[in-house]
Parts: structure tokens; sequence; C-alpha cells
């Protein structure tokens, strides 16, 4: 029963960074390989929910029936917290068959950041200009 919902958690959060980096990433954002950008957020989001369905969620449940975790389950949480390293420091970046979705999503994912971080600060400087006829010290 237990494996049915970690699967279950690990599809929900693959399919919703598969989703949000359908709706997020526009073409502008791609550099014209959208497919190795989606191919990257699915992997990107299954490995995320892996460690958060097969790792995490057995620790709570363990928590939770138990009140404590037995003694050994604390190496998991290492696990854990490796497998999230391991993607986001860009290590997966430069394994040879799936090195390319992965980068193709990461750079896709920066340039958005970069043009929101520009609409946000051109907002900002808007706001500190003089209007007209106000007086400038």
């Amino acid at each position: 029963m237990m494996i049915w919902i970690e699967i279950v958690t690990a599809a929900i959060i693959a399919v919703a960074v598969f989703v949000t980096a359908l709706f997020r990433l526009k073409a502008e954002h791609m550099g014209g390989d959208a497919t190795a950008v989606r191919i990257g957020a699915a992997l990107q989001g299954l490995l995320f929910g892996s460690a958060i369905a097969f790792v995490m969620l057995p620790l709570r449940m363990q928590l939770m029936a138990n009140g404590a975790p037995p003694p050994r389950s604390f190496s998991a949480w290492f696990i854990a917290l490796g497998i999230i390293w391991f993607v986001r420091s860009g290590v997966m970046a430069r394994i040879p068959l799936i090195g390319h979705p992965f980068r193709a999503y990461r750079l896709a994912s920066l340039r958005q950041s970069v043009s929101v971080a520009e609409a946000r600060i051109t907002r900002l400087e808007a706001l500190d200009r003089p209007k007209d006829g106000a007086a400038t010290p």
C-alpha cells in the first residue's frame, strides 16, 4: 500500500514541475530547444519527486506512526539531501545521455529569472523617477 502513495507522490511532483515549466517558460527563454527544456523539467521533477516520495515521505510516516524514527533512518536524510544537491549543483548536466535536457531546462529557468528581475528593476526605477512638475531637491 505504501509504494502506491510514494509513486503517486513522485508523479504529482514531476507533473507539477513539468506543468510549471510549460506555463512559466516562454519561447524567448527556451532558446529554440523547447523539447529538451520540457524533458529536462520532467526529469528534474521526477528526481525531486523521487527524493521526496521515496526518502522523506517514509521517514515522515515512521515519525507519525512510532513517534521517533529508528536510528538508522538518519542516513536516509543525507541521501535525500545528496540527491537534491546533486540536481541543483549542476552535476546532472554533465551526465552524457541526460545532460543536455537538464542544461536546457536550467538555462531556460535562469533566463526567465533574469527577465523577471529586469522587469521588477524597471518597475522600481519608475517609482524613483520624479513626476512631471515635481520639485527635485
